[in-house]
């Protein structure tokens, strides 16, 4: 229509020129020149586009026209932003237009300006899922609908405990990403989930190997891999006729490494049976020998043959009085072999039995000979001249340094003597025959041939104590001399001189 309406227009202004250049007879009634029409443009802007072209409308437009909107055809495009139309306002405030639809040109050239709606964002961000230690790793990226998303390692290093990092888990489901993997992202936010795969996990079995009584002790843990295990005890009272229970062994015939309760090792990658270690193992015991008080020593060691064994001392203060603690020996009477507190010895192929050792006072008791009072001291008593017939005091003789206690045959004087000497006396004189008797209620008494009581220590009312004639002791005088010595098991109730 507007290119007609140019034509004629052309067409009429042409024959008018022509007339008027003296073409006609030359009046001018009736000539009067048509008035052009007015014809807009549509122009369409890109409106900061970053990408493509605008389309072009070439029409001229009249007055009350019908203008139709046209599309993108050259795929505008604006990063973050998804074409929505045009409008008649670069802010988007004005009419807003899609492809095809139509509007009425009015008096003036229109501009349409791309709407761009700014595209919607969304964002990864990653969940431990138990984790015990760590931390995860932060995506600050916002990531539109179909953007490519790179899954991170395990950059904070997350642990659980007994379980190993795997990877990640959209939204907690398969499959699983690793490090470098990508996605493509959708149109809600994503939540990535460690994932965790369970450690192996190995176990400790206890074996009686061969035992005959008792049971084995049970470890319910799991172990992983590098753990420490504490190894148990004898818990079940294992036992074995003829052996003794000597730890664990990683082997059932002793040749691996042999563990001791509370001892630990580290878990390797295989589960673990100990075995009851059994030997041919011997004890040592101590016995009192004769000891009045106290307590033996008490060694709960089992030793292997050759094994050293370390000798105990009188820890629990065994006595014999008189006597003093010596030492130990193999045999009771001192035959044996004879061990010092802390000496050592090796242990052969039987139990040892050690029995306490006591120091002899230096003397021999006068009077009848009575027997053996300890091994190595002998205990002879004379009551009277032992020789038949008469003789005289000083035929009773004695070895050198020996003391003997005794009555003269002739004055029944209860006397001391040391060397042929008389070194104390009751300076009494009893009949001939006279004899003492050291009585069970620990009182020395002199009596005559007739039974009556001459001279007394007035000792009595101490049953089971002894009577001791000792050589080289301290007398009253502060002299090495003999003495007499009373003695109630706890301390000394009678000294003479």
């Amino acid at each position: 229509m507007k290119r007609t309406n140019r034509i004629l227009c052309t067409l009429v202004l042409s024959i008018a020129v022509l007339a008027s250049c003296g073409g006609g007879s030359g009046t001018s009634s009736g000539g009067t020149n048509p008035t052009p029409t007015a014809v807009y443009t549509v122009t369409y802007d890109g409106n900061g586009s970053t990408g493509g072209s605008v389309p072009i409308d070439t029409t001229n437009y009249e007055q009350g026209q019908t203008v139709t909107v046209l599309s993108n055809t050259g795929n505008l495009v604006e990063t973050n932003y998804t074409f929505a139309g045009w409008n008649t306002m670069a802010d988007g405030s004005g009419t807003t237009y899609t492809q095809g639809q139509t509007f009425t040109m009015g008096a003036s050239n229109v501009t349409l300006y791309c709407k761009w709606t700014e595209n919607p964002t969304y964002t990864v961000t990653y969940n431990g899922s138990g984790n015990t230690g760590g931390s995860v790793p932060i995506d600050s990226t916002n990531y539109e609908q179909g953007q490519t998303v790179t899954i991170p390692g395990n950059t904070g290093n997350l642990v659980k405990t007994g379980y190993t990092f795997s990877g990640w888990y959209v939204n907690g489901y398969a499959p699983l990403y690793t490090q470098g993997q990508t996605f493509t992202m959708g149109a809600a936010n994503v939540i990535m989930y460690a994932g965790w795969t369970a450690n192996p996990t190995y176990s400790v079995t206890y074996s009686g190997n061969g035992n005959t009584g008792g049971t084995v002790p049970v470890d319910s843990t799991t172990y992983q891999q590098g753990q420490t295990v504490t190894v148990l005890g004898n818990t079940g009272n294992l036992a074995k006729t003829g052996y003794t229970f000597w730890g664990w062994n990683t082997s059932a015939n002793g040749t691996g490494t042999t563990y001791s309760q509370g001892s630990t090792f580290t878990m390797g990658s295989a589960s673990v049976t100990l075995y009851a270690n059994w030997v041919v193992a011997y004890t040592v015991t101590y016995n009192i020998n004769m000891a009045i008080g106290g307590t033996v020593p008490v060694d709960s060691n089992k030793y292997q043959q050759g094994q050293t064994v370390t000798v105990l001392g009188n820890t629990g203060n065994l006595i014999n009085p008189p006597f003093t603690f010596a030492n130990w020996n193999t045999q009771p009477d001192q035959s044996g072999t004879s061990y010092t507190p802390g000496s050592t010895f090796t242990m052969g192929s039987s139990n040892v039995n050690l029995y306490a050792q006591w120091n002899c006072i230096t003397y021999n008791p006068a009077g009848y000979v009575s027997g053996t009072l300890l091994a190595g001291c002998d205990l002879k008593f004379y009551n009277y001249y032992l020789p038949s017939g008469p003789g005289s005091d000083n035929s009773i003789s004695s070895p050198e340094g020996v003391c003997i206690l005794g009555l003269g045959y002739y004055t029944g004087d209860f006397n001391i003597w040391q060397n042929n000497q008389v070194l104390w006396s009751t300076n009494a004189t009893y009949s001939p025959g006279s004899y003492w008797v050291f009585q069970s209620d620990g009182n020395l008494v002199v009596y005559d041939p007739s039974g009556k009581a001459l001279w007394a220590s007035n000792t009595s009312g101490h049953p089971g104590a002894y009577l001791f004639l000792g050589a080289n002791l301290m007398n009253s005088l502060g002299q090495l001399s003999c003495r007499v010595t009373i003695s109630d098991n706890t301390s000394v109730i009678f000294l003479i001189p």
